[in-house]
């Protein structure tokens, strides 16, 4: 009975150190948040502590309570639900940190996947290898598609070209740190079609709605060592397109007079745009902005229609600087 007893007691004190001691490490550590493969990585990190725990929390309480398995599992769930949401609440009272819908999200995948992760281990020692290795396999597909975003940005920073270029589409993740917004569609497509290259492109089909475009993410560093930026867009249609671009750096304050902006007129064929640094840094000559744009340290670049009655698809070939 008091081995029992001291077992007992052993499960619960290890189950609550587990519970505290990762509610401390989520809300104290915290990598950079101005750097997407570093948010991301921190994203997975969730999904992967939270797997940890599911599996040691479940094993910890299935010695508890060994006559009662399903209330193991049930403790064991609303326990880390309530270390998810706990750490998101607190999150939201902190300047320097957001709660997020996602993390609390990758926390319950990560959960569910420390759950199977725990069956397939008691499925292997009882001899039911099977099903052992199918809940392994489920786990380890869980893990993959959790990573995934992660291993795309690792990618586009080993595959990057160096300066001056700064976004070219040649390696198949040079697509990880962008996006569409308003609807456009993105892809890439070979140059081939455009001016008989063997060279990739990004296709961007621009959606019939106001700011359908594609945001280009952490575009580059030390700026400041050239002149200016050059924009290389294919037009395949027989009319002019207009589209606008928008520079900013990471202290921009979501305010139209604290970025650069510029509209540009795309006519069929090749266009390259060549743009002054020294009009990017001040913003626009005619803005009279309150600070300069810090050059060496740009978060976004965005091409976008403002107003289109209808789609169409331009090919960016290249972003680079001269």
């Amino acid at each position: 009975m008091n081995t029992l007893r001291t077992n007992s007691l052993r499960s619960v004190v290890v189950s609550a150190a587990l519970l505290v001691s990762s509610f401390i490490f989520l809300v104290t550590v915290a990598l950079p948040a101005n750097n997407l493969t570093y948010s991301a990585f921190q994203n997975f990190g969730h999904f992967a502590l939270f797997a940890i725990l599911g599996f040691l929390v479940l094993q910890q309480l299935c010695g508890l309570f060994r006559k009662n398995i399903a209330l193991a599992v049930f403790v064991s769930a609303v326990s880390l639900l309530v270390l998810g949401l706990a750490v998101e609440w607190f999150q939201s009272g902190l300047a320097s940190r957001t709660a997020s819908v996602n993390d609390f999200l990758l926390d319950v995948g990560g959960i569910i996947g420390g759950f199977f992760a725990y069956w397939s281990h008691r499925l292997w020692r009882s001899g039911q290898r099977t099903w052992s290795l199918l809940l392994a396999l489920v786990v380890a597909l869980g893990g993959f598609f959790a990573f995934k975003p992660t291993l795309g940005l690792i990618g586009f920073d080993v595959f990057r070209p160096a300066l001056p270029v700064v976004r070219g589409f040649d390696h198949p993740f040079s697509v990880a740190k962008l996006d569409s917004v308003g609807g456009a569609l993105i892809e890439r497509v070979p140059v081939a079609q455009a001016v008989g290259s063997t060279e990739k492109a990004l296709r961007v089909v621009f959606a019939a709605q106001r700011y359908s475009g594609v945001v280009f993410y952490e575009s580059s560093l030390a700026w400041s060592n050239y002149k200016g930026i050059r924009l290389d867009i294919f037009n395949r249609l027989p009319d002019t397109r207009q589209i606008e671009l928008r520079i900013n750096d990471r202290l921009h304050n979501n305010l139209y007079k604290d970025r650069y902006n510029a509209s540009i007129s795309i006519m069929p064929g090749l266009n390259r745009i060549e743009i002054p640094l020294t009009s990017v840094i001040n913003m626009g000559e005619s803005e009279s902005p309150d600070r300069k744009m810090n050059i060496d340290d740009i978060s976004q670049i965005q091409l976008f229609a403002d107003r289109s009655a209808n789609s169409f698809t331009l090919d960016v070939l290249r972003i680079e600087l001269f």
